[in-house]
């Protein structure tokens, strides 16, 4: 590595792109965040009439607010494997990787090198998520959402002060570890514990409220959540301590000479001798047993998710799956809120025509004018042979009671047992094509290639 005139050029394109092409590149990954925002937005929205907007509203929302949440997650996870994918390039592990050994010698001063490696990292970092977050913002204009300027400036602080934790944090912790598998196994626990304070401090329920986020103060203040002030102290600290870190190990630069069994470590012209460490095997490395561990995930959570869709396709007015006497619907109307909501996966338990029933009760029947109609209501009354059932909510133009239903006691096959309201989202989003691609598509190819996926993995792990 030869630091040119410009260290700050230099570590634009070294550090961060691995070719001239650096400028391009950098844009590139500044479109790929906004557009991979619109992405997941766009899908997210094909669950829209489920329980999920219920849940994560702010997933939701027709609104610059969610396009704006959605692009700081997008981008926070985008940076933290970015910054393990390029541990080596983008941190301060240079120092004990003996890649500065040379410049000291050449009269290069250490302190200039770890203040513009620092600078660089975060004031790219910042950039590049800034530049995105206009872009995303623009981009969501053609989704025609009323313009609320106040959401952008706290959404923009929020999701910089995430990843500017995250890029001070990776730099820090390459100082204090002694190989890249150890860093990013702390750099993974760091986040982690980011994670567990932002859910004990509140920090979602404020960054998720579309009334607080219009004013940049609430995000700041202690009486909502301690995070974002915590988080702003320790961005001014972390640096501190990277600098100082640095600057001391800047002193001591090992040759890497193997002598029976131990290396040879230079440190100001005096020869000390330090056991060679025995690194531990790949297979037993956190990545390596996380990344098999969500193989494994998405291969079982794909076939679950096919049988759901099984389920879906089955359980309708024309054609009925029965599990072990229970009957699995996807209920495809309001007509029975609040007990079952559109979009639920409800089930109901075969019943006899002995079987009693009170008032209240959601059962399945066949009608009497077409035995292959199956209606889901609530029982008004049931008497020996005869079972008088109602709709909960009528549609608007509809009067109550008009479309009551009066059967025999023997047309009744079925009492509700339960709905399950995250299960029928799933299947509302894996029965659309982008659904069915990543639940199909992209296993059958984990499966085929499995081989290259984990050379792949060996490769970006080493690098």
């Amino acid at each position: 590595m030869i630091y040119k005139k410009s260290l700050f050029n230099k570590e634009i394109r070294q550090s961060y792109i691995d070719s001239l092409s650096s400028r391009k590149r950098l844009s590139f990954m500044c479109l790929f965040l906004a557009m991979m925002t619109i992405v997941v937005y766009l899908l997210l929205q094909i669950m829209y009439d489920s329980v999920i907007t219920e849940l994560m509203p702010e997933l939701m929302l027709p609104s610059y607010f969610t396009i704006a949440y959605i692009y700081n997650w997008v981008a926070y996870i985008f940076f933290a494997s970015y910054f393990m994918a390029k541990y080596q390039s983008l941190t301060l592990s240079e120092i004990s990787e003996n890649k500065w050994y040379m410049l000291s010698k050449m009269g290069y001063n250490s302190i200039a090198i770890i203040l513009y490696k620092m600078l660089t990292s975060i004031s790219i970092v910042l950039g590049v998520y800034a530049v995105g977050f206009v872009i995303a913002m623009l981009v969501a204009s053609i989704l025609k959402f009323t313009m609320v300027w106040g959401y952008f400036l706290p959404s923009l602080a929020s999701g910089a002060l995430n990843v500017l934790i995250a890029i001070e944090l990776i730099l820090v912790i390459s100082l204090f570890s002694d190989n890249k598998s150890t860093a990013k196994n702390r750099f993974i626990v760091a986040l982690i514990i980011c994670e567990v304070l932002k859910v004990i401090s509140g920090y979602y329920r404020l960054v998720t409220n579309k009334v607080l986020m219009v004013d940049i103060a609430n995000l700041f203040n202690p009486k909502f959540s301690v995070y974002p002030t915590l988080a702003l102290t320790a961005a001014v600290i972390l640096p501190l301590f990277a600098y100082l870190g640095a600057r001391r190990k800047s002193n001591f630069y090992s040759l890497k000479n193997e002598v029976g069994g131990v290396t040879i470590v230079s440190y100001n012209d005096n020869r000390v001798i330090y056991p060679s460490k025995r690194g531990r095997h790949s297979v037993f490395s956190l990545p390596a047993l996380l990344a098999k561990i969500l193989l494994m995930l998405i291969l079982l959570g794909s076939i679950a998710f096919n049988v759901l869709i099984l389920i879906a396709s089955l359980g309708s007015s024309t054609k009925e799956f029965s599990i072990f006497g229970y009957i699995p619907y996807i209920i495809k109307s309001s007509t029975m809120e609040t007990a079952i909501y559109k979009n639920d996966l409800a089930v109901f338990k075969k019943i006899d025509s002995q079987y009693p029933l009170k008032a209240g009760d959601i059962v399945l029947f066949t009608s009497e004018k077409d035995s292959n109609e199956v209606f889901i209501m609530s029982v008004v009354r049931s008497d020996d042979d005869k079972v008088v059932a109602d709709y909960l909510k009528y549609p608007v133009l509809v009067g109550s009671g008009e479309l009551q239903e009066t059967v025999n006691r023997n047309r009744v096959y079925g009492l509700f047992f339960g709905n399950y309201r995250i299960a029928g989202a799933i299947i509302l989003f894996i029965n659309t094509f982008p659904g069915r691609v990543l639940t199909l598509f992209v296993p059958l190819i984990m499966l085929f290639f499995y081989n290259q996926i984990i050379d792949f993995y060996k490769k970006l792990k080493n690098r």
